[in-house]
């Protein structure tokens, strides 16, 4: 079971161990090298562009590249480090880990969930992009 300090207020705040804390720098880390290597790809086709059209194509796909790539997946999720990646809704029998995350904004797998939304919204608005800027 993981443990939990108690705030004045009644709060509940997990704990966050160092090894899961090492893990989730690491995966920050390796994450911000990606997106740096894709920013450098995209802005190098930025040096051959000779139109306006040229260098807005560029930018969209740019934009939609950083927004795809935007750290919220399980690897970079700090509940899913530290539960892994057992949410309540999907493993109902596994009780003792219940996310802190899920039990607040709903299962991540769960149409419903706040997370869920998110990444549509996110697609929604890479579809926006290519489609109006």
């Amino acid at each position: 079971m993981k443990k939990l300090n108690v705030k004045k207020d009644g709060d509940k705040l997990l704990l966050l161990p160092e090894k899961d804390k090492a893990k989730l720098m690491l995966e920050f880390r390796k994450y911000a090298r990606k997106l740096t290597l894709k920013v450098d790809v995209h802005l190098k086709g930025l040096d051959k562009v000779t139109t306006y059209k040229e260098f807005m194509n560029i930018k969209v796909e740019l934009l939609c590249m950083i927004i795809h790539t935007l750290p919220f997946g399980n690897e970079l999720c700090p509940y899913c480090t530290i539960f892994g990646g057992i949410c309540p809704d999907r493993f109902k029998e596994s009780e003792r880990y219940v996310c802190e995350y899920a039990k607040v904004h709903g299962c991540c797998y769960s149409n419903k969930s706040a997370f869920y939304k998110l990444i549509d919204k996110l697609s929604r608005l890479k579809e926006f992009i290519r489609d109006n800027y």
